[in-house]
């Protein structure tokens, strides 16, 4: 199970990613990246972060 403590550091990653990847493009990323499935599941312990991971890349990839 996961902590609310754990599900607020992971919202936390999840943002910082968002402003990481965004930087890299030289603008703001599409917000719909934060609403991915994957990204809930990986905040609430559905999923393990490699699968976040890989999703968020694939997206990225066919932006």
């Amino acid at each position: 199970m996961i902590t609310e403590e754990e599900k607020i550091r992971r919202r936390k990653i999840v943002e910082k990613n968002s402003n990481i990847t965004g930087a890299g493009f030289g603008e703001e990323i599409d917000s719909s990246i934060n609403n991915l499935p994957e990204v809930g599941k990986w905040i609430n312990g559905e999923i393990q972060f490699d699968e976040y991971q890989e999703a968020v890349i694939k997206f990225i990839k066919n932006l």
